[in-house]
This record gives C-alpha cells, sequence and structure tokens, in this order.
C-alpha cells in the first residue's frame, strides 16, 4: 500500500496531508487525512470530487483544529472504479464506512456531506451508528424526483457508452462538466438510477429515524 505526504501553502506548516488508500470491500478508495488531537471531521464528497474541494475540506479541517478525512466516492477523483461495482446506495455507504473505519480504527466521526454524499451519509448513519457521532448535511438528495428524458438515468448504460455520456457533458455547465469528467460515466449512471429508486420516502424515513444530523 502506498502512502506519501504532501505539503501545502495554505495549510500551517504542522498540518501535512498523508494520502492513502483504504481498501473497501470491492474498491480501493483515496482517503486525505490531516493531523490534529481533537475528534475527527469526515467529510464524504457530491458526485465529482476534484482535488481543489479536497484541499478545501482539509484546509478547512486544519483550521478548526480537527484532523480532516476526505474520501473520494468508489467512481470517483482518484477512488478505484470497478466495472462490477453496483453503485447502490447501500453499498456506497459500505466502502465508505469501511474506509473511514479503516483510518480511524471505529473511532465515530462527525460526518459532512453535501449533495450524494449528503444521501450516502443518511444510510451510513443508519447502518453503522457506531461510526458516526454527528452528521452534518447540505443539500443532500432526499426527495421523490421524476425521470425527464435526458436525465442521466434516463439512459441505458449501453447507451450512455454510445454517445449518451458526451450528450449529457454538453449539456452541462463548464464547471460542471469539469467536474464530471472526473468521474466513471457508468458509476454515474448506476448512482443515478439508485438515487431515483431510493427517493421514494425510505431515505425521509431513515434521516428521520436514526441519523444524527446537526
Amino acid at each position: 500500500m502506498r502512502r506519501w505526504t504532501r505539503r501545502s501553502a495554505a495549510l500551517p506548516p504542522d498540518a501535512a496531508v498523508s494520502i492513502r488508500q483504504a481498501v473497501s470491500r470491492a474498491a480501493r478508495l483515496l482517503v486525505q487525512r490531516s493531523r490534529a488531537t481533537r475528534r475527527p471531521v469526515s467529510a464524504i464528497s457530491n458526485r465529482e470530487w476534484a482535488a481543489a474541494a479536497g484541499a478545501f475540506w482539509t484546509d478547512t479541517a486544519v483550521r478548526l483544529g480537527r484532523p480532516g478525512i476526505i474520501v473520494d466516492l468508489p467512481g470517483h477523483g482518484r477512488s478505484d472504479r470497478p466495472s462490477d461495482f453496483c453503485y447502490s446506495l447501500p453499498e456506497m455507504a459500505e466502502g465508505v464506512g469501511r474506509a473511514i473505519g479503516a483510518v480511524t480504527d471505529g473511532e465515530p466521526v462527525d460526518l459532512v456531506s453535501h449533495s450524494l454524499g449528503g444521501t450516502i451519509a443518511i444510510v451510513l448513519a443508519a447502518t453503522r451508528p457506531d461510526l458516526v457521532r454527528h452528521s452534518v448535511l447540505v443539500e443532500s438528495a432526499i426527495d421523490p424526483v421524476q425521470i425527464r428524458p435526458g436525465d442521466i438515468a434516463a439512459y441505458s448504460e449501453d447507451a450512455i457508452l454510445d454517445g449518451g455520456w458526451k450528450q449529457i457533458l454538453a449539456a452541462e455547465l463548464d464547471w460542471r462538466r469539469c467536474e464530471m469528467r472526473l468521474a466513471d460515466p457508468i458509476a454515474i449512471r448506476r448512482l443515478a438510477a439508485a438515487l431515483c429508486n431510493a427517493l421514494d420516502g425510505t431515505l425521509h424515513a431513515l434521516n428521520s429515524a436514526g441519523s444524527p444530523t446537526a
């Protein structure tokens, strides 16, 4: 397992960030961690995890005096993109939970997440309450949606590979297009379908019943 350390001008001199691969059930997930002594904060990315976003979260955690643990989701950023990974919400939550647990030795974290990351955080908090102390959800997708023509979930996987991904990218704003290129098209399509299937009240029930949100 390769490990290395980098320095950033935006971080204090004693806040070197170590980056390593943590092994989940079916994929290696890239995990960034900053050093500190207080209870760790973990951030789950939304769909496309850019290096700049990871640096932002790490820098924020360091300046708060908290150790930051930032996870690239399976199929996103610099994590693995296995073709046999179904990218369901439970499978994503399991992988993220294993990655966080491997870094913290099972110590619970305060979980910060945005968009799809927040959706996964709800499932993670419900299935691994031992790992999530508090959860901060920002613009998390939990409301039912109707799939419309042109939506990612409206494409089949074959259609995604046969020109559909180019059509989807062409319809996005420039900044979104740049971010989406950091993710695997099939991973995005499977996640979009899984998310639409789960937005039937199930996530609302999980969030209300068992997630320690803040």
